[in-house]
């Protein structure tokens, strides 16, 4: 991620950067807008809560946490996927 979209003090929407591991940023953009935007940034969060701060979005805390996300896909289910993409 970029940087934060934000309109009226809401976040509606991310801008990515293609990068490379050497370069940095290659100044290929993409924009990606949306109703409602997850900011699933984990323990090393503090860039995505200084661009909040930055854009003047309202923060708040939550009442709860979630601690641990876990989807298991079936094995067969990942070959086959992997199969398509390669074909």
């Amino acid at each position: 991620m970029e940087d934060l979209i934000v309109r009226d003090k809401r976040v509606v929407g991310i801008r990515t950067c293609c990068v490379t591991e050497a370069s940095g940023c290659l100044g290929v953009s993409s924009v990606v807008e949306a109703d409602a935007v997850v900011l699933a940034v984990g323990h090393s969060a503090r860039d995505v809560y200084e661009s909040l701060l930055s854009h003047n979005v309202l923060m708040s805390p939550k009442d709860f946490a979630v601690s641990h996300f876990l989807y298991e896909i079936p094995a067969l289910a990942l070959f086959s996927l992997w199969l398509l993409c390669m074909t």
